[in-house]
């Protein structure tokens, strides 16, 4: 949108990381460092995370809170954490950590794997979780492997056993009972409020 002149005048925010360099190829654009931006007719976000609470935001403003929480509910959007995690809200080293994290859902590594890139000692891995995640390493990681357990049995068909296998859970028995703790319904119950002909699978 920048380059095509449509921020000209505008407040506007991209990606902390690329913040700077955004703002000295465009200074024409008045470049915040906000999580969201709405000047007049456009938007602008700095992050995916950003992006759905600015969605949030437009849709508790025209629809009210009641339909904004029911689509956070959908996209397992947890408002809190996201929030702190953008523009730098993490510690550097808490940030390697939760990203590397995400890159072995699929094939979940040791937490000690993750300390050591995080270049911290286990016991300050798990003190910077408990600090500015609430909880320890080890919830935080499991919960993120539940979250796309969700999103995979929302978006697709897959068995509950292939869930189970693309997010690291040893059986889909294993991945039903963490499942259900987490989210208080079974995978076929969140299926069937979503998708009413999919059936039990």
């Amino acid at each position: 949108m920048a380059a095509a002149g449509l921020l000209h005048g505008r407040r506007a925010t991209v990606h902390w990381y690329e913040l700077d360099a955004f703002a000295e190829a465009f200074l024409e654009v008045d470049v915040v460092a906000d999580s969201y931006v709405v000047d007049r007719d456009r938007q602008s976000a700095g992050s995916a995370t950003s992006a759905m609470s600015l969605a949030l935001d437009l849709i508790r403003d025209r629809a009210g809170d009641a339909l904004a929480h029911d689509v956070s509910t959908l996209f397992v959007y947890d408002t809190a954490d996201a929030r702190r995690a953008e523009s730098g809200a993490l510690s550097p080293r808490l940030g390697r950590a939760v990203r590397y994290m995400l890159k072995y859902i699929e094939e979940p590594v040791t937490l000690r794997e993750v300390s050591q890139h995080a270049g911290v000692s286990l016991r300050s891995l798990d003190r910077m979780f408990h600090r500015e995640l609430g909880v320890s390493a080890g919830q935080y990681y499991r919960r993120l492997r539940l979250i796309q357990s969700r999103s995979l049995a929302l978006e697709t068909s897959m068995p509950t056993h292939e869930i189970a296998t693309r997010t690291g859970f040893s059986s889909a028995a294993t991945l039903a009972r963490a499942f259900k703790i987490q989210f208080g319904s079974t995978i076929s119950e969140i299926r069937r409020r979503t998708r009413p002909d999919s059936g039990s699978i």
